[in-house]
């Protein structure tokens, strides 16, 4: 009895120790999802991993790698359609039992094997169904997409880029990512032997390589201001896909806003390397140039021969200039914005569209001018002159305004400028509505400081003053759609006594003579042999002279 009881505690000790023993090596990873080597399982699960950006360490093992120290994005949204892999359908010579390394699409159903175009096997193919990264799955994860429980065999994985646009391809948080191209048909094994070739592996991970295409656009002068008539550059960069050697066609658009003029001599295409394009039309050179007025687009269009050529380069870059013109002024925010679109069509046929990541933004700034008077009612009727010092003010350089391009001209005094040709008919005076006066088209920050105007009164509202001197307005950076407001204060005008008419003549003659009978009457009134108190020292002796 006691025998049997050591034996049974014994047995129990072991199964406890072994149950243990398997949860701690799960723990630390030693036990990866192996199956019992022999045959394979009858099912298996399949974690398909899309990121975007380096994925590194990444391998075809089928085992899961740890991702916390990637520089990589998971891409949600993503569609992958699966389908087993029957028998090799009837040819001559016959096709081999296991499909062959190589390229592989669908055609009339099945699956087509081909080597350097080369056909090397055909396959029949059976759906085993769609699954969706952070979707599919139990549970669903980020950036990956999970097929539960598939029947042991081949499978051909197709992600479906169609479907995954009409998703909307997103990061964790909900932003959207753009994927350049999808990734190659391949083929895993479910289960998937081990590595070392003693076991299977139910769980099989894969990592397909993923690219994001993506395209920067800069301006110079960047971040700061511009004013009407200023030049601007803009550069597109556009990070190349690895395979962009195969690419069917790749054209990058620019539509301009129309407060931007294109300057179409000014468009370069250039790289990063010492690869030279050549600029073409009718599909000669490396790429062509096509700019559509009436709407404001540019395209630039790669040829085949450019494609080729750019095939292992890690950017292009297209600049061009564009002059900002006067519709600037009508813009509530006084700002225009500009990106630019990539489309690209991969060898697959698979077409891609992608806007640039970021608006590249260029903005003016005003002045409005409110005038009131005393008591802050508002009075119109003044004209106002803008300069950009107070020694400009003084000396009547006023900035002044082509009638023809909306340009704003700042004070040159030499002979023959721009300034002097236009004029002091062509100051200018803003746009005035009652009481209110806008200076628009300025800059509001200049080299590494905020910009001062000296405001200029040159003409007052009847029955009031000028003012006397320049008002001084700074920019700060705090002003609401870049308008600094500045109220200006008139005062009523002073009443001056009239001087030389006819009228006066007669006042003075009559009042002369007023103090002359005022005289008279004062002597008449006198007593004889009495001084008159305060008649001054000729009356005193007149006095004594009686």
């Amino acid at each position: 009895m006691k025998s049997s009881a050591r034996l049974y505690k014994a047995i129990s000790t072991i199964l406890i120790s072994l149950i243990v023993f398997r949860a701690f090596a799960m723990s630390v990873g030693i036990v990866t999802s192996m199956a019992t080597p022999g045959l394979p399982p009858a099912f298996g699960d399949l974690y398909i991993h899309k990121y975007v950006g380096a994925t590194e360490g990444a391998n075809n093992d089928g085992t899961e790698l740890d991702s916390g120290a990637w520089a990589a994005t998971p891409a949600n949204n993503v569609v992958f359609n699966l389908f087993k892999v029957g028998a090799p359908v009837a040819a001559v010579p016959e096709w081999p039992e296991v499909p062959p390394l190589g390229a592989y699409s669908i055609s009339g159903g099945n699956l087509v094997v081909t080597d350097a175009s080369v056909t090397t096997g055909i396959y029949s193919l059976s759906s085993a169904g769609s699954f969706i990264t952070g979707v599919s799955g139990a549970p669903p994860l980020d950036g990956v997409a999970i097929a539960n429980g598939l029947a042991q065999g081949i499978y051909l994985v197709v992600e479906d880029a169609v479907e995954s646009r009409l998703l909307g391809i997103e990061d964790p948080s909900g932003e959207p990512l753009s994927i350049v191209a999808a990734v190659a048909p391949f083929l895993v094994a479910v289960p998937m032997t081990t590595a070392d070739g003693a076991g299977w592996l139910d769980e099989v991970h894969v990592y397909p390589k993923n690219e994001e295409m993506s395209i920067r656009k800069y301006v110079d002068p960047d971040g700061e201001t511009i004013t009407v008539g200023d030049t601007v550059t803009y550069s597109l960069e556009f990070f190349l896909p690895g395979d962009v050697g195969a690419a069917v066609t790749l054209d990058i658009f620019d539509a301009l806003d129309e407060a931007l003029t294109f300057v179409p001599e000014s468009l370069s295409v250039t790289t990063i390397s010492a690869t030279t394009l050549t600029k073409g039309t009718g599909g000669a050179g490396d790429y062509s140039v096509d700019y559509f007025e009436e709407y404001g687009v540019i395209i630039v269009s790669f040829t085949h021969a450019g494609i080729v050529k750019l095939d292992g380069l890690t950017s292009v870059i297209v600049e061009f200039d564009c002059v900002v013109n006067d519709a600037i002024r009508a813009y509530a925010d006084l700002t225009v914005s500009n990106t630019a679109t990539v489309e690209f069509t991969n060898e697959y046929g698979i077409s891609y569209s992608i806007n640039a990541d970021l608006y590249v933004d260029i903005h003016t700034a005003a002045i409005k001018v409110v005038k009131v008077d005393g008591g802050g009612a508002p009075l119109p009727g003044a004209e106002f002159k803008i300069a950009t010092s107070a020694a400009n003010a003084a000396a009547g350089g006023f900035i002044r305004l082509d009638p023809d391009t909306g340009a704003l001209i700042d004070y040159d005094p030499a002979p023959a400028s721009e300034w002097d040709s236009l004029g002091a008919a062509n100051d200018y005076i803003g746009e005035t509505d009652g009481n209110i006066t806008i200076f628009s088209g300025l800059t509001d920050y200049a080299g590494d400081s905020y910009q001062t105007y000296y405001i200029v009164e040159t003409k007052a509202p009847p029955g009031f003053n000028l003012q006397s001197y320049a008002k001084e307005v700074t920019f700060t950076g705090d002003e609401d759609n870049y308008t600094l407001e500045v109220v200006v204060t008139n005062s009523a005008g002073f009443l001056l006594p009239q001087t030389g008419g006819f009228g006066t003549i007669i006042w003075t003659v009559s009042g002369i003579a007023l103090l002359g009978a005022a005289a008279i009457v004062l002597v008449a009134r006198k007593k004889p042999g009495k001084t008159v108190a305060g008649a001054g020292v000729g009356a005193g002796a007149e006095a004594e002279g009686k």
